[in-house]
């Protein structure tokens, strides 16, 4: 079971934020393209915020927006997209060394907080 408030943009950006400190690698398939869950258990920033019971091998390759919208018990990241949006662009195009960085821009532009 995830632990973080769904309702708390706070504890959503932490979730991800220590989740990709803890992972430090970025979770892609042969292709280069981001995926929800990758090989050797890999969770992108999105991915990282979705049970094991709410995960959908069919989820992958398509954006947070058709997740959301296809998938009602993820309903709850709506409220959340410009955010998981951020942070899902830093987990994808932000090399792992600069990611740092990307997090304190992006907890400047939500107004939250480093975990």
């Amino acid at each position: 079971m995830l632990s973080f408030d769904k309702n708390s943009a706070q504890s959503v950006f932490n979730h991800v934020v220590n989740h990709l400190r803890e992972q430090e690698i970025k979770s892609k398939d042969p292709h280069d393209r981001c995926m929800y869950r990758g090989k050797l258990g890999t969770m992108c920033a999105v991915g990282c915020l979705i049970s094991d019971d709410e995960y959908d091998v069919k989820m992958e390759h398509k954006t947070v927006s058709y997740v959301v919208n296809h998938y009602e018990c993820l309903n709850w990241m709506g409220k959340h997209s410009s955010l998981l949006g951020r942070l899902q662009e830093c987990h994808d195009y932000i090399p792992i060394i600069d990611w740092e960085m990307e997090f304190k821009n992006i907890a400047k532009e939500f107004d939250l907080t480093i975990p």
